[in-house]
């Protein structure tokens, strides 16, 4: 197997996508360190890899775009929506957990 065909064999991942996904997500968190960059990647591959082959069918059918593409463009979306919703969970979590704190002081 060559060099070539291993990037080939990349380029048409969902996976790829979908970790794409999720460092763009990563660019827009505050701070940004490199161990939030490999849990955004992870989680952006792992939603892409779960969840986006149920979007394919919508994407095809709203955009005219063929499979190939359609599967690219959800993995990369559902990469970065999932590391959205996983950042507002843990927010909220945090936000929570202080709250918390703070009512057992009084």
């Amino acid at each position: 197997m060559t060099i070539g065909e291993i990037l080939g064999m990349l380029r048409d991942s969902s996976a790829v996508a979908g970790g794409a996904g999720g460092a763009f997500r990563w660019l827009s968190l505050k701070p940004r360190n490199w161990r939030g960059l490999l849990i955004a990647v992870l989680l952006g591959v792992i939603a892409a890899e779960f969840v986006s082959p149920a979007m394919v069918p919508w994407v095809t059918t709203y955009t005219g775009a063929d499979i190939l593409t359609a599967s690219r463009l959800s993995a990369f979306t559902i990469g970065a929506i999932g590391m959205g919703l996983v950042g507002f969970a843990l927010d909220y979590l945090a936000a929570r957990s202080g709250k918390m704190k703070n009512d057992n002081d009084k």
